[in-house]
């Protein structure tokens, strides 16, 4: 994997960014900041340290698509994330296709950025949507976009190596957590899950879903053991070792 470095402060000064909780991505040390929108954060200007996320179909047009257009003009290569769970969220893989194929493609031939596929959850219907957007598009992202909550820790390698066989791309994998209501089971599975996919090739980067005070939209089926801050904001144990330690022990 690609060795994304900067500093712990850094990433403190970050991890309070709000509007939409960040997720602190992390390849093998402190890396990346997402907050699930287009708009940079102040303290992350003129930074690769931003991944803007075109979210919906909203952000492929206006303002908000010109924040992530912006963005990717002024620094070459940046990574852009595209539609956030859209299976879920009533786009179609023929509209989401379209967007790709006359504004996000485009957008990455002008301004030289990489962009990740659709980020989908880890059901069938997740899958069989990937499979029909990808029979439409008429260029390859660079990354493959996926999501990951599950209970069971050995499902994990089994999923991302069925799907990188399928699309074989090197995987963003911008939401991972177990959805285990007991918190040392939670703390196991992050360790563990982190520690694979550190030393897996065909992970480029990886983002424990969690980095926030509160659950967005009370939290749906994500309980709140995934929550990597306590209620004042401040990192607990577990976002410390995952930010400082690999192997995590």
């Amino acid at each position: 994997m690609v060795q994304i470095t900067s500093t712990l402060s850094f990433l403190l000064a970050c991890s309070t960014l709000s509007v939409a909780a960040p997720i602190v991505a992390r390849t093998a040390a402190p890396k990346r900041l997402l907050n699930w929108n287009t708009w940079t954060p102040p303290a992350l200007e003129k930074t690769q340290y931003f991944q803007p996320t075109i979210r919906t179909m909203a952000e492929t047009t206006g303002q908000n698509f010109q924040f992530a257009q912006n963005f990717a003009q002024a620094n070459p290569g940046a990574i852009v994330h595209t539609f956030n769970e859209p299976e879920l969220n009533g786009i179609s893989p023929q509209a989401a296709a379209d967007a790709w194929n006359t504004i996000l493609a485009p957008m990455r031939a002008s301004t030289g950025c990489k962009l990740v596929s659709p980020g989908i959850t880890n059901t069938q219907a997740s899958v069989d949507w990937l499979n029909e957007f990808f029979g439409k598009i008429t260029s390859q992202p660079d990354f493959l976009g996926l999501h990951f909550y599950d209970k069971v820790p050995d499902n994990l390698q089994s999923w991302l190596e069925a799907r990188h066989g399928e699309h074989p791309f090197p995987i963003i994998l911008s939401e991972i957590a177990s959805t285990s209501t007991d918190q040392g089971t939670v703390d196991s599975m992050t360790k563990t899950w982190a520690n694979y996919m550190d030393g897996a090739d065909i992970v480029h980067q990886y983002a424990f879903f969690g980095a926030m005070p509160v659950l967005p939209n009370d939290g749906g089926f994500i309980p709140t053991t995934t929550l990597l801050m306590n209620s004042s904001g401040d990192w607990k144990p577990l976002l410390k070792e995952l930010v400082s330690s690999s192997p995590m022990q």
